[in-house]
């Protein structure tokens, strides 16, 4: 009976000395994989760790006085490695410490064919000028990063040798869906120096918080207001070849989201000639991944001057399921903030979309008829459709010759979910896929469209997916579209005639 306490006695320091050689190993993973996350969300920044130990940063810390570390002697483990100290904002840069890449053209697109250029761990891929006249100057960064980084943007400005260093505002776009790499807009306020000189303005350099001695340059890509006195400015840095007039009005640019997968030659012929005659007199599509029979469309119409194509490539470290459709939402913003300054409305669809009047022809009529008596016209901001869907599997009418002209019979009850819009880019700050996100004024207002007005026909099926009262069963012949018949088809056919030779041998076509 002594022996039993005893023997407890031993079995306890057993298991207590067992402990630690059980849990080492998940624990040790456990630790192994919070500090890969932390890595792969710039928390810390590896080549931050690297110049530390080369001695790069506390050199030029004695330099750039502006900035301080957040430690004394080592490196932070917060995310934020530098803070800006109140009071201005001037500090010198020697050019043995100030590490500068080759400036990148407002096409977007470096020597490796990338469309989004690293500043740190931010990729951006526009910078835009907004100076409107309701709002301080800006310079608006349209960029992506990881979901969790608190990785900022420093913009610098030159002014007499010195070098003024602005903080960015952050702002993350509305429709990231939570994953992994989002969209974000980042802005600087143009100092009062460059005011008075603000249309000279064609550069910008951009830093990391994390890696503040490399500023990257970039090419300003547009403005957001143009004036008389823009004029050559607009000559020296427009990629559409048709001189641009100042301050359109009545005017329609189109928007699409990034292209990509098999795409219909006759599908997208019909879609920008039907969009060419309900009043769009300009199309700026993104390309992504198309093939090269759909390019040579696309080169066709660029080179009338009615269409502009944006190469659309993300970082190779982004896939395709760590961001939501391709990054959409990024292309729209780019959209919105590229063609702010040429066009009085913007309409953001995809190309399976059309918004189609119900008595009038065009959209402009649409618009003029429907609001000249509304007393808060200046306020408008943009204009909200409801969408049927035409489902592409119906049983087509034979007695018509496009496609889209064959599909009439759509769903009963309108999507209202599903909206898509026309804006006054002027008066929005961000653009979301169905909706407004941000209006420039908290005055300003979106009107809903209703259905005997307008809606979009969306050739799609019919889905229910976050719309408890859409109903996709019942269906009703809807031939509205076919008001533009002759005309759309008159058109196609002369496109197809022009183009042909594009996918023919040369020896094949002149032999004919």
């Amino acid at each position: 009976m002594k022996g039993c306490p005893k023997m407890r006695f031993t079995n306890r320091r057993m298991r207590f000395r067992s402990l630690p050689i059980r849990y080492l190993i998940p624990i040790m993973l456990i630790f192994y994989t919070i500090i890969m996350v932390l890595i792969q969300l710039g928390i810390p920044d590896k080549r931050l760790f690297l110049e530390k130990f080369d001695g790069i940063f506390p050199n030029d810390l004695e330099l750039i006085k502006g900035y301080t570390l957040n430690s004394e002697s080592y490196v932070s483990v917060k995310t934020e490695y530098f803070q800006l100290q109140k009071g201005p904002n001037y500090f010198p840069v020697h050019k043995e410490y100030s590490k500068q890449v080759n400036g990148i053209y407002a096409t977007n697109v470096n020597k490796n064919g990338e469309t989004f250029i690293k500043v740190g761990n931010v990729s951006v891929f526009s910078v835009y000028f907004d100076n409107r006249p309701s709002i301080i100057p800006n310079m608006r960064i349209i960029a992506l990063k990881q979901f969790l980084s608190e990785e900022n943007l420093v913009c610098h400005f030159e002014n007499k040798g010195r070098w003024i260093a602005i903080t960015a505002e952050s702002y993350e776009m509305c429709e990231n869906h939570g994953r992994f790499y989002g969209g974000w807009i980042y802005s600087c306020k143009i100092p009062i120096n460059f005011l008075q000189k603000s249309s000279k303005i064609s550069t910008l350099y951009l830093s990391s918080t994390f890696l503040l001695n490399i500023r990257e340059k970039f090419n300003i890509t547009a403005k957001t207001m143009i004036y008389k006195s823009d004029k050559l400015w607009i000559q020296r840095h427009t990629q559409i070849k048709q001189q641009i007039k100042i301050q359109h009005k009545g005017n329609f640019g189109m928007c699409l989201p990034p292209l990509f997968g098999d795409i219909s030659l006759s599908l997208l012929i019909q879609f920008i000639e039907l969009s060419k005659i309900l009043g769009a007199t300009h199309f700026t599509f993104y390309k992504h991944n198309i093939s090269e029979t759909v390019e040579k469309i696309l080169s066709y119409y660029q080179n009338l001057g009615e269409v502009e194509v944006v190469n659309w490539k993300l970082p190779p470290e982004v896939s395709e399921r760590e961001i939501w459709y391709h990054g959409q939402i990024l292309a729209i913003q780019d959209c919105l903030y590229r063609n702010m300054a040429r066009f009085e409305y913007l309409i953001f669809v995809d190309i399976d979309e059309f918004i189609i009047p119900k008595n009038e022809m065009t959209w402009i009529e649409m618009l003029n008829f429907n609001t000249n008596n509304n007393n808060k016209l200046e306020l408008i901001a943009g204009y909200s459709f409801k969408s049927a869907f035409f489902d592409p599997k119906q049983i087509p009418d034979m007695s018509q010759q496009l496609t889209f002209l064959q599909l009439l019979q759509r769903n009963v009850i309108y999507s209202t979910l599903r909206t898509k819009l026309i804006v006054r880019p002027q008066m929005v700050f961000e653009m979301g896929i169905h909706h407004a996100s941000k209006l420039l004024n908290m005055n300003f207002t979106v009107l809903e469209i209703k259905p005997e007005i307008a809606i979009i026909h969306h050739y799609r099926p019919c889905v229910i997916n976050y719309e408890p009262t859409m109903k996709c069963y019942k269906s009703v012949r809807d031939d509205t579209i076919l008001k533009y018949e002759e005309v759309l088809v008159e058109q196609y056919k002369a496109i197809v005639r022009n183009t042909v030779k594009l996918f023919v041998p040369k020896n094949d076509f002149n032999s004919n």
